[in-house]
């Protein structure tokens, strides 16, 4: 008996003669020693016309029938278990995009939505099982398992736990409650570095017994924290993700995914539990390793956000780009080069940056007094009127070069001797007052002119003292402003068309306002 190919696997035959043309028949069979020998006919569909199925008696075995024709049977089985592996594939991919993803994934949220749900996934499970092996370390250090430890005693650390937390909360939302919109990179970053430090005040509470309650009281304190600026800023990150009004769908699935992590994190964590607490030795090292992966995937999710909103730190970018090569970036490419560890908070040439930073006091004030082009400067937005200049002339000279904006700038704090005599700490300012009827483009224009003015350079003013700045500082703003009227409008346009949301400039100016003056 020999073996067959795959596609030599039945012989048709038809029959036109008498009553039985046009009807086809497989021929079932084997060839041994020149006899056909008939095998079973397997359960098939009628192969001939319905209307002469009633002719089909018996299997018609035709003489040229010499190779396996059962195993046409054996390959449409196999098919039909191909086909429902790939049915079920296909619904459990349907179930999972249902419970996990927003309806009409991916074009109802932001591109880097699943990127960023990737590191977040991470980073909740590292949270999870050391959120284990700290609830351990608490345990123990209330006294369960040993003797002489009384529930009174442990009821009365835990309230006092709690205490500390709410205090603690009440006092940290009511003084930075304004600024977690504005950079909600940062207060991210800040909030899981505050739990890492709660869970590892956690883990070194049952090492110091008689400072057993410090250590938990400060460790909900920090924990606390996490939670207010988490929450804030996870708020901002689901606006950003949604994009075809969906907020509410977006957050109730990544609650979803929270849910599946923890459900995974507790029948993998009574494994990984018993495998660290085999010595103290394992569990630091496994909590070390964990808090690392959790920094690290905080940090990349952080990364991974580009926000089509404007704040200091994005414009700042935009700014220097614009400079440069009158080019508008994207948002992903902002947030690529974008600070979101430290807070700069002002505008500063990077040379000075460098300066101040990496080549200490006296070097800064060596390259202070090269570089006529590096002041320290920055920028307050929405001063009072009289911030801007100490002299009357001054300010109606202002009011004659701005009649036509909403808002009027000047440079406050020039220096008043030779660069290099001065103390690097002493500041130039670009103060901007505000119109009432200032919009978000009037904030992105004051901060153009004021990046236009730092360009120049304050070599004309440097020098002077008093009322013979008035005309020097005129001067400068005007010819600037000059140039502000020729690209403001094509910096616009390139904002809109790479896609930032100009509707949301979160530069925080510090409130105030003139009215219009009406002649």
């Amino acid at each position: 008996m020999s073996m067959v190919n795959v596609a030599d696997v039945a012989l048709i035959s038809e029959s036109r003669s008498g009553s039985n043309d046009g009807i086809f028949f497989i021929s079932y069979g084997m060839e041994q020693n020149g006899r056909l020998i008939p095998l079973p006919v397997p359960h098939s569909p009628t192969l001939s016309r319905p209307s002469d199925a009633s002719r089909v008696s018996t299997p018609h075995y035709d003489s040229r029938a010499n190779r396996y024709s059962s195993i046409m049977w054996v390959i449409r089985k196999q098919s039909e278990v191909r086909s429902i592996v790939r049915n079920a594939k296909r619904r459990l991919k349907t179930l999972l995009h249902t419970v996990f993803l927003p309806v009409g994934f991916p074009s109802s949220v932001a591109p880097e939505y699943l990127r960023y749900q990737q590191w977040n996934v991470v980073q909740d499970l590292s949270t999870y099982l050391r959120g284990i092996l700290a609830t351990q370390a608490i345990l123990e250090g209330v006294g369960v398992g040993r003797e002489g430890a009384t529930p009174l005693a442990a009821t009365l650390q835990w309230i006092t736990r709690d205490g500390a937390s709410m205090m603690s909360g009440l006092v940290f939302t009511s003084f930075l409650s304004t600024n977690f919109g504005v950079n909600a990179k940062s207060w991210r970053l800040f909030a899981d570095f505050m739990v890492d430090i709660g869970i590892t005040l956690d883990m070194l509470a049952p090492l110091f017994p008689k400072n057993f309650l410090l250590c938990i009281c400060l460790a909900s304190v920090c924990k606390s924290l996490c939670g207010i600026a988490a929450g804030a800023s996870n708020g901002n990150i689901v606006e950003h993700m949604a994009r075809t009004n969906n907020l509410a769908e977006v957050l109730a699935k990544g609650g979803a995914q929270h849910t599946a992590v923890s459900l995974f994190g507790l029948g993998f964590g009574m494994w990984f539990a018993r495998v660290a607490n085999q010595s103290p030795r394992r569990v630091w090292t496994a909590y070390t390793l964990l808090t690392v992966i959790h920094l690290t995937a905080n940090y990349a999710a952080m990364r991974v956000l580009a926000f089509t909103s404007i704040n200091r730190r994005r414009l700042n970018v935009l700014l220097t780009a614009f400079r440069e090569n009158a080019s508008v970036l994207s948002p992903a490419e902002v947030a690529r080069r974008e600070t979101i560890i430290v807070d700069v908070g002002r505008w500063r040439p990077p040379k000075l940056w460098t300066a101040l930073f990496q080549k200490g006091k006296r070097r800064a004030t060596a390259e202070l007094a090269k570089d006529a082009h590096a002041p320290i400067w920055n920028i307050r937005l929405g001063v009072r009127v009289k911030d801007l200049t100490r002299f009357a002339e001054g300010l109606t000279e202002l009011q004659r070069l701005f009649s036509q904006e909403q808002y009027m700038l000047n440079m406050v704090n020039v220096f008043d001797g030779e660069l290099p005599t001065r103390k690097v700490t002493r500041k130039i300012q670009i103060a901007v007052a505000l119109r009432e009827d200032a919009t978000n483009l009037t904030l992105l224009k004051a901060c153009l002119h004021a990046d236009l003015i730092a360009r120049r350079g304050f070599e004309a003013v440097k020098r002077k003292k008093g009322t013979e700045n008035i005309e020097i500082i005129s001067s400068v703003i005007s010819s600037t402003y000059q140039e502000l009227c020729q690209c403001f409008p094509n910096m616009v346009q390139g904002l809109r068309r790479q896609g930032w949301n100009l509707e949301r400039v979160l530069l925080s100016p510090e409130g105030w306002i003139y009215h219009k003056i009406i002649e």
